[in-house]
């Protein structure tokens, strides 16, 4: 008959304990990345209040936000993906770039979107952008 004892099994449950607290951890880790910009005129001059949107060409997922008084927008906690990225403003084409890869952790610094004056139904569009400039 075998026997049980306390002590071993106390030893088991410690080793388990153990293992769940050091893997428990690497489930948790982020694995979404980020894409930013700054939206100009073609003098230079930030354009706050312009409708930003990006979508995840796969899924169909979008998301918006304005750009802030700097003419910055972010876009955090993004899935690794290809996204189209489309700027408006009145008084200026729009503008739409595809084939944004995003890598996990990665930051896709789209850099200055320029616009260009004109009408919001000419856009300008950007067949792809490099990930992680």
């Amino acid at each position: 008959m075998p026997t049980w004892s306390i002590r071993g099994s106390l030893g088991v449950l410690s080793a388990f304990a153990l293992a769940v607290l050091v893997l428990a951890p690497l489930s948790a880790q982020t694995t979404t990345g980020t894409i930013a910009g700054t939206v100009v005129d073609p003098a230079n001059n930030v354009i706050p209040a312009a409708k930003v949107t990006i979508t995840n060409e796969a899924t169909g997922d979008v998301r918006r936000a304005d750009t802030t008084a700097t003419g910055d927008f972010i876009f955090p906690s993004l899935l690794p993906a290809t996204y189209t990225v489309q700027v408006e403003m009145a008084g200026f084409q729009s503008y739409k770039s595809s084939g944004n890869v995003l890598t996990p952790n990665g930051r896709l610094a789209l850099g200055d979107v320029r616009l260009k004056v004109g009408s919001v139904t000419e856009t300008i569009e950007v067949a792809s952008c490099d990930a992680e400039r």
